[in-house]
């Protein structure tokens, strides 16, 4: 009787609560392999003195959590401005943890990085074992566009150093990693043009069509938008506040009582302090379940200037049957 296969899933984040495009593909992915008999060990840092909780139990899925860095204080933020790895991988690394990875190898068939942010624990995965990566993003190239984005100067500095960061890092596992799984054509040609030996397959990403059921749009006044994602990430934050100081403004000249909904996890606090309802500018922030928001919508706003891979939110609504206007970065990849 033959094995089932085994693999060691190297996660920047938590798959649970899957809310957010990456944990809700995470959450999927993982789950469906799991189903189909596949044994996996999913490891993931935490940021915080407690470990967190780990997901709901799911059968040939062990959950394995360590602690992560944070870029708080003076030292912690020279320590990551002066790493080798960009931000975003050098928070996601720990020594001790590091050292256990050349061990645990051993167990499995393959070693699946989770974006290319788990790229420093390449160099602990011995040489025979393959390399699954799972490129959610062409990371250097959305850093480039929140760089040109950023508001401030020292912020526009840092992000080009770490776009130097996310390239090196990111031509370097190309190389390494036996497959690559990119979510659209676009990202391909742009992992190629990297490395042009690359091995790259397009997996484009998906939508629970029970989860989120079409439902006939009748016609609408036209006056209710929404926004869904994490408003915390910097793409849709820059959105969020586009929204805010233009083009809500601009509909309200046609339209004198729309409305928008902002709904999403880790909201931060400059974009609550926006919240008024008087102007039609509604941040709702977390919810356990968007669809009521987007079920009350006429249109589903996705104002995007920043961004990679594919958005799960425009799959989301589209499902849904709810009218998208978007940006072409916005649903980019998606074939429209």
């Amino acid at each position: 009787m033959t094995r089932p296969l085994r693999l060691l899933w190297l996660a920047p984040y938590s798959p649970w609560p899957a809310h957010g495009g990456g944990r809700i593909r995470l959450w999927a992915v993982v789950s469906r392999l799991a189903s189909l008999g596949v044994e996996l060990q999913v490891c993931y840092p935490f940021n915080g003195e407690v470990s967190p909780d780990d997901p709901p139990q799911v059968a040939n899925v062990e959950w394995r959590s360590y602690k992560g860095r944070v870029r708080q204080g003076k030292r912690r933020k020279l320590a990551a401005l002066f790493s080798r790895f960009p931000e975003a991988a050098w928070g996601v690394t720990n020594r001790s943890f590091q050292r256990e990875i050349r061990e645990r190898c051993t167990h499995f068939d393959a070693v699946v990085l989770e974006q290319a942010h788990m790229a420093p624990f390449l160099a602990h995965v011995p040489a025979g074992i393959p390399v699954i990566l799972i490129a959610q993003n062409v990371e250097y190239i959305l850093t480039a566009q929140m760089g040109r984005r950023a508001p401030r100067l020292k912020t526009r500095l840092r992000l080009r150093l770490e776009v130097v960061k996310f390239r090196r890092l990111e031509r370097a596992v190309f190389k390494r990693a036996q497959l690559i799984v990119a979510m659209s054509q676009t990202d391909k040609s742009r992992i190629l043009e990297l490395v042009d030996k690359a091995s790259v397959a397009v997996h484009p990403n998906g939508v629970d069509l029970t989860f989120h059921a079409y439902e006939p749009r009748r016609q609408g006044r036209g006056n209710r938008l929404v926004m869904t994602g994490t408003l915390g990430y910097a793409p849709n934050l820059d959105a969020a506040m586009w929204i805010y100081h233009e083009i809500l403004p601009g509909i309200r000249k046609q339209v004198p009582d729309a409305c928008i909904s902002l709904v999403g996890g880790f909201c931060p606090s400059e974009l609550r302090l926006l919240h008024d309802p008087v102007l039609g500018f509604d941040v709702v922030g977390f919810v356990d379940d968007v669809r009521p928001y987007m079920q009350a919508a006429d249109v589903f706003l996705m104002p995007l200037r920043m961004g990679g891979g594919t958005r799960l939110k425009a799959l989301e609504a589209m499902a849904a049957g709810i009218p998208v206007v978007s940006t072409s970065l916005g649903v980019e990849g998606l074939d429209l």
